[in-house]
């Protein structure tokens, strides 16, 4: 991590070794906000044989600060497409729409913004539903406000999850929010969601940004805008190409279903 590689720069310089960091998402975006941290940074890049980032933004940042473009690239964060494959609707949650929020629950996740856009969709679309999948410190104040907003039949706080829960979370849901405030780095949970064929709305901050191709798999919202949030919401289905992505789920849904079986005779000609 960025952190880390300022600390080995100068053991690197001692011990003649190479020296690759690796910046995955705050260490070059919300960190540079801290002046120590952002001179330490800058005074370390040149000491850097090569730079690993997750998005051009941050590819963008480091050459115009001074490092040769040939050390920096650009790997965003994958996830195994072998586990993240989607349902079909038969086994999705059955609610009218299901919106899924996967998140640590801190004030940079905008988590607030999504309930208050939320409860906008429910005067709407009744009946819909908000998983929040996640721990944090924000959880209480967030909890208050789903409570004052009378939202408690319509919004789950599951609280942490492990990987094959949060994927199954993922399975029930239809749409995936994240309004982050801040820029992400490639945000692992929205590549999950991706994967598994789901839509997504998320802020246009960052690696979020390159993470959707807006109108395609996802729509984009400025970032603390909870009127756009609700739009994007309750618009995603009327937007053709957005309305094919929540059927793709279910394309894709059976051919892994005729993978299964495919495989599953084969192990048994094997055999």
């Amino acid at each position: 991590m960025g952190r880390w590689g300022c600390g080995c720069s100068i053991a690197r310089r001692e011990l003649a070794i190479p020296l690759a960091v690796h910046f995955h998402g705050s260490d070059l975006a919300g960190g540079l906000a801290n002046r120590w941290y952002r001179w330490s940074i800058e005074a370390a890049l040149r000491r850097f044989d090569a730079v690993i980032v997750v998005n051009t933004m941050q590819r963008d940042w480091l050459v115009t600060h001074g490092v040769d473009p040939a050390r920096v690239h650009v790997i965003p964060c994958g996830v195994p497409t072998e586990e993240s494959l989607p349902c079909s609707a038969k086994e999705r949650s059955g609610s009218p729409l299901q919106f899924i929020v996967v998140s640590r629950l801190v004030k940079l996740k905008g988590v607030d913004v999504t309930i208050r856009a939320f409860a906008s969709v429910v005067r709407e679309v009744p009946g819909a539903r908000l998983v929040i999948a996640g721990e944090g410190p924000e959880r209480k104040d967030l909890e208050t406000l789903v409570e004052r907003l009378g939202l408690w039949d319509n919004v789950c706080f599951t609280g942490w999850l492990s990987p094959s829960e949060v994927r199954h979370a993922l399975e029930q849901s239809d749409v995936f929010v994240q309004h982050s405030l801040v820029p992400e780095g490639w945000p692992v949970s929205v590549a999950e969601a991706s994967a598994m064929g789901l839509p997504v709305v998320v802020t246009d901050c960052g690696g979020l940004a390159e993470q959707v191709v807006d109108g395609v798999t996802g729509l984009l919202v400025p970032a603390g805008d909870a009127p756009a949030c609700k739009r994007a919401c309750c618009d995603l289905r009327a937007i053709p190409i957005c309305a094919r992505a929540l059927e793709w789920q279910d394309e894709r849904a059976s051919r892994r279903n005729s993978m299964s079986r495919d495989r599953l005779l084969s192990l048994r000609t094997c055999s």
